[in-house]
């Protein structure tokens, strides 16, 4: 299986809102998109219907991410809105991380990779915008066992 990663950095101020999460470890949290290609797929073009929320670990800890099929190598305009704690939130609301990423066709998988790597047990939530997709509802993460693992 090709494993293919590529980050793109994303402006710190988007994270320094995450100063405020419940936990007094993560100060100083900044992050980038990150993808992986985990192998082909039968889509054509992007296929909105196979997109779904999980975590990744890159090594070092799980992060939040969303998964979906390319039937061509594309370049696709990524938005995550984030929210402090679960339910999206208004008042929660941190701001929007946005990047275009050139991706391979097949199986991608894009993540947040924070640096230091959140906690285990925090909580976020993020709505993703993907491609001309619809927008995914709010989903909700609890790092380190919700959502699943991507795969």
């Amino acid at each position: 299986m090709t494993r293919i990663v590529r980050k793109v950095v994303l402006p710190a101020t988007l994270f320094g809102a995450f100063l405020l999460l419940p936990s007094t470890s993560q100060a100083g949290v900044s992050g980038e998109f990150g993808w992986i290609n985990t192998g082909g797929s039968s889509a054509d073009g992007l296929d909105c219907t196979t997109k779904m929320v999980c975590q990744f670990d890159p090594g070092g800890g799980q992060e939040p991410a969303i998964v979906f099929d390319l039937g061509t190598d594309q370049t696709l305009h990524l938005e995550a809105d984030y929210y402090t704690g679960l339910a999206c939130d208004p008042a929660g609301f941190m701001g929007t991380a946005m990047g275009d990423l050139s991706l391979p066709a097949g199986h991608d998988i894009v993540y947040i990779n924070f640096q230091p790597p959140l906690d285990e047990g925090t909580q976020i939530s993020i709505v993703w915008r993907v491609g001309g997709c619809p927008q995914l509802d709010c989903a909700d993460y609890t790092i380190g066992s919700d959502p699943g693992i991507c795969m």
